[in-house]
């Protein structure tokens, strides 16, 4: 089937790019992206189309992208489509639907827009004009400046003696990497390597460039401290993490929090640049990711339901060819990863139920930042034997987990190819009921 996808200035450009953000200001500020990337997710699956400026030709497709938005820029472009086109379709490739935007009233209020979000595409729902895709696992694909991470040699050194036994890192501040820092700084004592790869971001930087994300993390850092003042409520969590010490350590204005770390020679990345430094996985032998993971269905102010989805900072070490484990609510690494998307766990190293599988007394749920204690716990016992010893059957795991990702005939990229063109078809189903 061929696709015949709408533009308005040239191919390959936004629809109606110029036309919002004078709608809105704010929507300039959403996109995170270059223009128009759709259409190269879909070269990336191999899905075949064309481009026409013909807004009436009866088989045009409108796609109208925008990036992390809130519910107010989103209701904007989704009413701006829903009266400028006899249908299209609203696209939010790098994040989940955003809070307060009620999808249950997508089909009354804007009967001709089917919007798509970032999500699970497992994920079962009754909602009508709404899918969800995990944009982020082709996104990495699409863009050449990625394609150096489809080369390393020897598993990243998989069977050699490493420097640091693990490596996490963090680009923003968030209170999931915090967390899953203040656990390292506290709990990790390994007996013969107690140095790790970090980097760590205050709340406070940079603020001299990002004064948007400086106030969000400051609200952030205020409705954290409720948080943990109610998880310990919980004997487990105020013996890990008390109050006093664990808010001080994160409050940029205290003598005693945590400063920046830097690892030399990264750079600032992206959904769209999947970068670290290769000596990153070169001299470590696991990639801790804290995973942000959770999206969330709003059907009215009453009622809402979470689901997983998949993320850069966990392509970033299956791309490289590493060892991972993931801090991540819901079962992610087991349920998500591997029943899911079929990816390969490492049971060689991890017990993943007892770092999952977890129940916090009076803490029923935060029980999830639980996990970080877990992986720490079990990584304070890690030996480099346990990947010797089991080196061919790990290196097994690592290829095959890359070629999940970048062989264009694997069950998840053939589910993925499936699933856009589900949506494409859905689009074109609509209004014809």
């Amino acid at each position: 089937m061929m696709y015949k996808l709408f533009y308005d200035t040239l191919p390959g450009n936004r629809v109606s790019y110029e036309t919002l953000t004078k709608l809105d200001e704010n929507f300039r500020k959403s996109l995170w992206t270059v223009p128009g990337h759709i259409h190269h997710f879909m070269n990336t699956l191999g899905i075949e189309f064309s481009w026409t400026s013909n807004i009436n030709d009866p088989d045009v497709v409108v796609i109208v992208e925008i990036d992390s938005a809130d519910a107010t820029v989103t209701k904007t472009v989704l009413e701006y489509a829903s009266k400028t086109y006899k249908k299209s379709i609203v696209v939010s490739p790098t994040e989940p639907p955003p809070a307060d935007l009620f999808l249950d009233t997508l089909k009354e209020l804007y009967p001709n827009v089917l919007y798509v979000c970032l999500g699970d595409h497992k994920f079962k729902h009754d909602l009508k004009n709404f899918a969800l895709f995990p944009f982020l696992l082709i996104r990495s694909l699409s863009l050449s400046s990625n394609i150096n991470l489809y080369h390393f040699n020897n598993c990243n050194f998989l069977t050699s003696k490493k420097q640091y036994m693990f490596n996490h890192l963090s680009n923003f501040w968030s209170p999931n990497k915090y967390h899953m820092h203040y656990t390292i700084k506290n709990y990790f004592q390994h007996a013969t390597n107690s140095n790790p790869i970090l980097s760590y971001k205050p709340i406070n930087w940079p603020s001299n460039k990002n004064i948007a994300r400086l106030n969000s993390n400051i609200k952030i850092f205020e409705s954290m401290k409720e948080w943990i003042l109610e998880i310990n409520k919980s004997p487990i969590f105020s013996s890990l993490y008390p109050y006093e010490d664990y808010i001080s350590r994160a409050d940029t204005k205290s003598i005693d929090h945590y400063r920046i770390e830097q690892v030399n020679g990264d750079r600032s990345f992206d959904v769209n640049n999947l970068y670290h430094p290769a000596t990153i996985y070169k001299d470590s032998y696991i990639s801790v990711v804290t995973e942000v993971v959770k999206g969330r269905i709003e059907y009215n102010p009453w009622k809402s339901v979470a689901y997983n989805y998949i993320s850069e900072k966990t392509l970033q070490p299956i791309l490289h060819g590493h060892i991972f484990v993931v801090n991540a609510p819901d079962n992610y690494s087991t349920k998500y990863l591997r029943d899911t998307l079929g990816f390969e766990l490492y049971d060689e190293i991890f017990d993943y139920n007892d770092i999952e599988d977890t129940y916090v007394p009076k803490c029923e749920n935060s029980s999830e930042y639980y996990t970080a204690y877990k992986i720490i716990s079990q990584l304070n016992n890690f030996t480099p034997d346990l990947i010797f010893d089991n080196a061919k059957l790990i290196a097994e795991k690592i290829q095959y987990n890359k070629s999940v990702l970048t062989n264009s005939n694997s069950k998840l990229r053939q589910d993925l190819k499936h699933e856009f063109i589900k949506i494409l078809e859905t689009y074109r189903d609509m209004n014809n009921e």
